[in-house]
C-alpha cells in the first residue's frame, strides 16, 4: 500500500537531513504529500502574550531547510504549506475540571464513535465526529454518520481525521479532548500525535488493536487502549468467573444497551 502523506518530524538535530532524504524517497514513487513539523515546547506558566519569535523563526528555519532538501531529492508532491500554530502553542493545554461541559473531538465514526458521541451529547457536552467518506461523498451521511443516536445534536464532519484545516474546522484548537477510534491503527495514531504535538490538546486518546504497539506510544505520552487486550482480559475474567474484574464495567454498558433498546437488559 502507497502512502498518500507521510509526517515527519523536525528535532533541529544533525540528523534531520538524512530523514528528510529518506522521507522523501519513500514519498517519491507515490507523490505522496510530505508534512514537515517542529514543535516548541512552552513553559505551562508563560504570560499569554510572551514573545516567542526566535523560536518561531527558528523553526521556520528548520521547515524551509527541510523543503530545500526534499526539492533536491525531486518528485516529492507539496499540498501542506509551512505555516506557524501561534495561538495554541502560546495558549499551551487547558485542563478541564470534568464537571464543566467540555469540547471534544471524535475521529472515526464506527459503531464506537458513533456510540461514545451519543453518551457525551446526551450528558450536555459539545461533540464533533469527523469521518471520511469510503464510498463517496453523496452517500457519507448514510454510509458513516448512521451510527450516531438521532437525537445528536452535536456537529458531523466529513473529512480526513489527518488534515489540519479538517480538525479546525472540528474544533480542535479549543477541544478539552480529542479520541481516535477509527479501524485504522496507523490513523489513529497519527491523528493522535497531531493533536497532542501541534494543538496541545490536553487528553487525547487513540484505539490501538495492536497491544504492542498502544504499550510502546504509551510509554511516548499518548494515552493508547487496546480493544484485543481490554476485550479479551474481559471474556477471560467471566470464563473464569471472576466476577472483580470488568463487574462495574459491565454493569454500566448493559445500562447502556438497555438505553439503547428500551427494554431491561438481564444480568445472570
Amino acid at each position: 500500500m502507497q502512502p498518500k502523506r507521510v509526517l515527519v518530524a523536525l528535532a533541529g538535530t544533525s540528523a534531520d537531513p538524512d530523514v528528510i532524504r529518506l522521507v522523501a524517497s519513500i514519498a517519491k514513487p507515490a507523490r505522496a504529500s510530505v508534512i514537515g513539523i517542529h514543535v516548541i515546547e512552552v513553559r505551562w506558566n508563560l504570560p499569554l502574550d510572551a514573545v516567542m519569535e526566535p523560536e518561531l523563526d527558528r523553526g521556520e528555519q528548520l521547515l524551509e531547510s527541510a523543503k530545500k532538501i526534499a526539492d533536491q531529492v525531486g518528485g516529492v508532491h507539496r499540498a501542506h504549506r509551512a505555516e506557524r500554530v501561534r495561538e495554541r502553542a502560546v495558549r499551551g493545554p487547558r485542563v478541564s475540571s470534568g464537571a464543566e461541559r467540555v469540547n471534544v473531538v471524535i475521529v472515526g465514526c464506527g459503531r464506537v464513535g458513533g456510540f461514545l458521541a451519543g453518551l457525551l451529547d446526551s450528558e450536555g457536552h459539545h461533540v464533533s465526529v469527523v469521518d471520511i467518506a469510503a464510498i463517496s461523498p453523496a452517500r457519507a451521511e448514510r454510509a458513516w454518520f448512521q451510527h450516531l443516536p438521532s437525537s445528536f445534536k452535536g456537529e458531523p464532519i466529513l473529512g480526513d481525521g489527518t488534515d489540519l484545516e479538517v480538525l479546525r474546522q472540528a474544533g480542535i484548537e479549543q477541544a478539552d479532548a480529542v479520541l481516535a477510534l477509527t479501524e485504522g491503527d496507523n490513523r489513529n495514531l497519527m491523528t493522535a500525535q497531531i493533536a497532542k504535538k501541534i494543538f496541545g490538546v490536553k487528553r487525547v486518546i487513540a484505539k490501538v488493536n495492536d497491544p504492542v504497539r498502544a504499550q510502546m506510544y504509551r510509554q511516548m505520552g499518548i494515552d493508547t487502549l487496546s480493544r484485543t487486550s481490554i476485550l479479551g482480559t474481559l471474556l477471560f475474567a467471566m470464563l473464569m468467573e471472576d466476577r472483580e474484574v470488568g463487574e462495574v464495567l459491565l454493569r454500566k454498558a448493559l445500562a447502556h444497551e438497555e438505553e439503547i433498546a428500551h427494554e431491561p437488559v438481564k444480568v445472570r
